[in-house]
Parts: C-alpha cells; sequence; structure tokens
C-alpha cells in the first residue's frame, strides 16, 4: 500500500469515527451542533427535513439516552444555515 493510501485509510477511519460520536462533517448529532455553537436547535425539524427529502437518518451511542439520531448535512444547512464543515474543521 503506498503512503497515500494509507493516508486516505486513516483519514476515512479518522471521519467514520467522527460520525459515530456525532461530530462529522457530513453527520452531527443536535448535542455536539449545540455544543459548538452555543445555540439550541430542536431536532424534529432536522428529522422532518430528513423525511420530506427521503435522506438518511442514522443512530449512534449516546451516553446519556442510549442513542440518538443524526442527520446529514445538508438538513443542517437547510434548516439553520449551519455548515457542518464549518464547526467541525479537524
Amino acid at each position: 500500500m503506498c503512503k497515500d493510501a494509507r493516508q486516505l485509510a486513516r483519514q476515512c477511519k479518522a471521519e467514520a469515527l467522527k460520525e459515530q460520536s456525532g461530530e462529522s462533517k457530513k453527520y452531527a448529532s443536535v448535542k455536539a451542533v449545540e455544543n459548538k455553537t452555543g445555540g439550541k436547535y430542536n431536532w424534529r425539524n432536522l428529522i422532518k427535513w430528513c423525511l420530506e427529502k427521503g435522506r438518511e437518518i442514522k443512530d449512534i451511542a449516546d451516553p446519556n439516552f442510549g442513542t440518538v439520531k443524526i442527520c446529514p448535512k445538508e438538513a443542517r444547512e437547510e434548516v439553520y444555515g449551519i455548515k457542518l464543515k464549518s464547526i467541525f474543521n479537524n
């Protein structure tokens, strides 16, 4: 495996771990976004958007609630004008 392929594999694994924690550039939990922005957001609006657009809603483990729903970045951008890439830039 070449150096670039190993680096790409590490980046993909890191992004997958971030998604599992609800802090990804592609999917994020309401709690993670609220912690980063200091705002309050209603998860029901995001779920409604996903259902209307036929987009996938994922479940992730959460220590407080057992599981929580995470929605794709497009939901947050359209509903709340928040770009996940700008708040989860690491």
